[in-house]
C-alpha cells in the first residue's frame, strides 16, 4: 500500500473493497456505501475506481439484476497493490 503512483484516497478505497470481496475476489458495494464509509462524494468514488482500474488492480463490470430491475456494478480485484508495486 506504499505505492506512490496511487493517491492515498485510491489506496483507502482499495483497502475498503478488499473487505467486501468474496473468495472469488468479487464484490458489489454501491457508490453510496463506499461514499459513506470513506466520507467522499459519489463522483470522487467513481474517479478513484477509474484510478484503480487504470493501475490494473481492479476490473469493473456492469450487471443487470432482473429481480430488482436495477443496473449494478461488480468489482473484481485482479491484482494486489503490493504485488503490482514490485513488478
Amino acid at each position: 500500500m506504499r505505492d506512490p503512483e496511487l493517491s492515498i484516497s485510491a489506496r483507502a478505497l482499495y483497502a475498503l473493497l478488499k473487505t467486501y470481496t468474496s473468495d472469488e475476489k468479487v464484490c458489489f458495494p454501491s457508490s453510496d456505501t463506499l461514499s459513506k464509509y470513506l466520507g467522499l462524494s459519489r463522483r470522487t468514488i467513481q474517479r478513484l475506481l477509474d484510478e484503480l482500474k487504470d493501475y490494473g488492480v481492479i476490473a469493473v463490470y456492469s450487471n443487470w439484476n432482473p429481480e430488482t430491475q436495477k443496473k449494478g456494478r461488480l468489482i473484481k480485484v485482479i491484482d494486489d497493490i503490493e504485488t503490482k508495486h514490485h513488478q
